[in-house]
């Protein structure tokens, strides 16, 4: 990147500045949220080429570098899943959207049949003690209002377990650099978190409470965006209504190699920052333009997350709610579990969430890049 912003002439007018790049991934998992997936086809919303935005040409120019790409090595060897080959046989057709169906064939299972048995229900039923071995298992889901509902659940069941008290940390939310207050500061704390980017305007939070990092903090010391840690304490102020407004929270983060002198190792301090959030109903609470800036720790609840965070991921045990599932979330959620005994289903689901094509855009792309689908 260096070379296509420097001065060298010939460099930076190739792509990437004439450095060979490697992308490393998996099409058939999810496009970024709201964005069209760089492979696909980009929906004109102008009529007139003088009406082109910036983000539209800029989707254009990435569509464009992308499809330069024509040398592919794609590897086939499953290693997450090599302890249960039958689960990654499945996991292999639910990605390319090739799930067995049922036949007249009593003695063959279909693709649908076999996750049956994953159900909670029927484990429940079939053998009631192996729920315990899924008490800690975290919940992957497809909205971001069942993983909140959920965690908010699971929150005051484990401090109760934990013997501890929960408290609400509120944010600090600023309009036109002055900060917000009164009535219109408690409407924006009752913001959904679809609604302002996973930045709470009131972060429940006790020690001992596992959570997830929802920005890159310091991505050489791997504290970015997905990390997951345990709170060990938390510094605040206090208003004169008994609001806690954090400072500083100090999350555990096993394996990073953190060595702060007065803290126990692997023990980071984690920082509020500050978020650019639109929302198109501020003029109905008495401010000035459609965004505002929230100060709030970077963190959210880690007991439910959402199929898109979950990517990356390597699992023994998670609990999953396939029917709220979108595109390849299906495949994304159960693919993150090493074995079909790792998982449990959360409630019933339609044969339809398992049985879907790829859509059109992605098809075409694996073909064009000789992948096989």
């Amino acid at each position: 990147m260096r070379q296509a912003k420097g001065d060298d002439i010939v460099n930076r007018s190739k792509v990437f500045g004439g450095v060979n790049v490697i992308f490393m991934g998996d099409l058939c998992q999810l496009k970024p949220p709201k964005q069209v997936a760089l492979y696909g086809r980009p929906v004109a919303k102008s009529k007139s080429k003088k009406d082109i935005s910036k983000d539209e040409i800029k989707t254009l120019n990435g569509i464009v570098i992308w499809r330069q790409v024509v040398k592919v090595v794609e590897l086939v060897k499953n290693c997450r899943h090599s302890g249960d080959p039958r689960f990654s046989e499945f996991l292999s057709r639910l990605r390319v959207g090739r799930c067995t169906a049922a036949t007249s064939n009593l003695l063959t299972m279909d693709d649908y049949q076999y996750l049956q048995s994953r159900l909670l229900a029927n484990i429940h039923r079939q053998n009631p003690q192996e729920l315990e071995t899924f008490k800690d298992a975290p919940f992957i889901v497809g909205t971001k209002k069942l993983r909140d509902l959920l965690n908010a659940e699971i929150i005051q069941s484990r401090a109760t377990r934990s013997n501890k008290e929960v408290h609400l940390y509120y944010s600090k939310d600023f309009c036109k650099r002055q900060q917000v207050t009164g009535g219109t500061a408690e409407y924006l704390w009752t913001l959904q978190s679809c609604h302002v980017r996973d930045s709470f305007g009131r972060l429940p939070l006790f020690e001992g409470m596992k959570v997830m990092v929802t920005e890159n903090v310091a991505f050489d010391s791997k504290i970015v965006n997905g990390s997951e840690g345990t709170i060990r304490n938390i510094v605040y102020d206090v208003d004169e209504e008994g609001r806690r407004f954090p400072i500083v929270a100090y999350v555990h983060i096993e394996g990073i190699g953190f060595n702060i002198p007065g803290l126990e190792e692997d023990v980071v301090p984690i920082f509020p920052t500050r978020v650019s959030i639109s929302s198109v109903t501020l003029n109905a609470v008495g401010l000035d333009g459609c965004t505002f800036t929230r100060l709030q720790l970077p963190l959210m609840p880690g007991y439910a997350f959402t199929d898109f965070k979950s990517q990356g991921k390597t699992l023994t045990k998670a609990i999953v709610d396939i029917v709220t599932a979108r595109g390849q979330g299906a495949y994304v959620m159960l693919s993150r579990v090493t074995s079909l005994s790792g998982i449990a289903i959360l409630r019933w689901f339609p044969p339809s969430c398992i049985y879907t094509r790829l859509p059109e855009d992605l098809r075409a792309e694996l073909v064009r890049l000789n992948c096989a689908c």
